[in-house]
Order: structure tokens, then C-alpha cells, then sequence
């Protein structure tokens, strides 16, 4: 058994952004999903684009009633179940984000155009969604949802002052043991620094300049205009040791 946790730790307060160069992918349904946070997502995986600022949100609405006898009292509840759901507004106009609004059945492009039929009987399908997300210290979090479904599509505002974007709601279908969502999450040693994954876990001296890169590029940290070992090392443990987002 874990040991109880007796004492709040600030390390473990963050932020949470997108990781960078993409964030919110989606895949045909069935494709296999990712069961850590550190794998790269396979070749069937397309990015949706950008999400704007006020980033994503997921909601649990469940509910219950109250079980009563025949003199009013309250002798138990009734579980009514929990549905949840995964809100966010792309930004890019592009053919992966406005399948997610429209179906990707409606969505097609070639050299010169994409074309878009708003055909609303055939927007109708489950993908698999997945969300790479970064936290405080390059710490990274991975929700994967095997099925979701478009539940909720808002409105699409065009006009010179802002980008033009549309809110899409995801709906968590659950499967047979009943689980819509798993989350992933990179654990943090005794100094507050994120483990690394079992596959970065030689260590950083002992790398070649490929391997660093690698390092680098999967823990999102911005190795630009470095190609001597010791500087791109340098980097790496500079950022890995600072903050990053507040």
C-alpha cells in the first residue's frame, strides 16, 4: 500500500497547457490507443489544430434520486449514472477541425479546395480523441478516450476582430467495464522533477546528441540553435530543473 500522504506539496499545483506543436488528436474508432502518456500516437492519429485560450474543459454530470418509504422518509438513493464530456473551440480551418464539427464523411479536399457539406445526417460518428497536455516542471498528462462522440456543436463567428472558431462538446461513451476516459500522468521524484519514462531512463550524460534530441523533442523543451552535446545537455537539464508554466 502507498504511503499517506500527509502534507499538501506545491509542486504538484500547475497549470496545464497543450504540448507543444500539437495537442488534441483524433483516430478512426478502433484504432489502438496509447496506454501511457510517453508513446507516440501511431500514423492514424490526425492533429485537430489549435484550441483557443480558454483551452479545454471536462465536465461529469451525474446525478441521483432519493429512495423513499411510504412515509416520506429518505432510506436510500438511486444512482442515475455519470456522463462526461470534454469541451474545447478550435481555431484552424482545417480539414481535421471542421470534420469534428461536421463528420469527416462531409469533409473532403483536394489540391485546390476543401470542401464541406453541411449534410447533418451523416455527422454522426465515434473517434477516438486524444489530449497531450504539459504541466508545471515539462510534467505531461495524457487524457485518452477511446470513444467519444460530437454531443454539442456551438457557433461559428466570422468577422475581422477575431479568429474564427467553433466550440465542439466530446461525449465519453463508456465501454463494457464502464470507463469513458483513461488519464496518464507522469509522476514527480522527492525533488518535485517529473520521472522519466522507462524508455529515457539512461541517463542523460551517457546520451548521444540523437537520443538528446529525442529527449528534447518528447519532453517538449526548446533545444533551437543548439547542436554541440554539451549545449543541448545543458538545455535539457535547465529546463527540466526550472518551473516552466506558473
Amino acid at each position: 500500500m502507498a504511503e499517506v500522504v500527509r502534507k499538501a506539496n506545491k509542486n504538484n499545483v500547475s497549470t496545464v497547457k497543450g504540448v507543444a506543436g500539437g495537442y488534441l488528436f483524433t483516430a478512426p474508432l478502433g484504432t489502438p490507443v496509447p496506454e501511457n502518456y510517453w508513446d507516440e500516437l501511431g500514423p492514424d492519429f490526425a492533429c485537430a489544430g489549435y484550441v483557443t485560450e480558454d483551452g479545454m474543459t471536462e465536465e461529469a454530470d451525474g446525478s441521483s434520486e432519493d429512495i423513499k418509504d411510504m412515509n416520506g422518509d429518505v432510506v436510500g438513493d438511486y444512482d442515475e449514472g455519470t456522463t462526461e464530456t470534454l469541451g474545447f473551440a478550435l481555431m484552424e480551418i482545417s480539414e481535421e477541425s471542421m470534420a469534428m464539427r461536421y463528420g469527416h464523411e462531409n469533409v473532403s479536399s483536394d489540391e485546390h479546395q476543401m470542401t464541406i457539406d453541411h449534410n447533418w445526417s451523416k455527422s454522426k460518428e465515434d473517434r477516438v480523441v486524444v489530449a497531450d497536455l504539459v504541466m508545471k516542471n515539462k510534467r505531461r498528462w495524457r487524457k485518452v478516450i477511446p470513444q467519444g462522440t460530437v454531443s454539442e456543436r456551438g457557433g461559428i463567428q466570422l468577422n475581422g476582430s477575431n479568429a474564427a472558431s467553433h466550440e465542439v462538446t466530446v461525449k465519453y461513451l463508456t465501454d463494457e467495464n464502464g470507463s469513458g476516459c483513461k488519464d496518464y500522468i507522469q509522476k514527480l521524484n522527492e525533488n518535485g522533477i517529473p520521472v522519466a519514462p522507462p524508455d529515457a531512463q539512461k541517463a542523460l550524460d551517457d546520451m548521444t546528441i540523437d537520443e538528446l534530441k529525442a529527449y528534447a523533442a518528447a519532453n517538449s523543451i526548446d533545444i533551437t540553435g543548439k547542436t554541440l552535446k554539451q549545449e543541448i545537455l545543458d538545455a535539457i537539464k535547465a529546463a527540466m530543473n526550472t518551473e516552466g508554466a506558473e
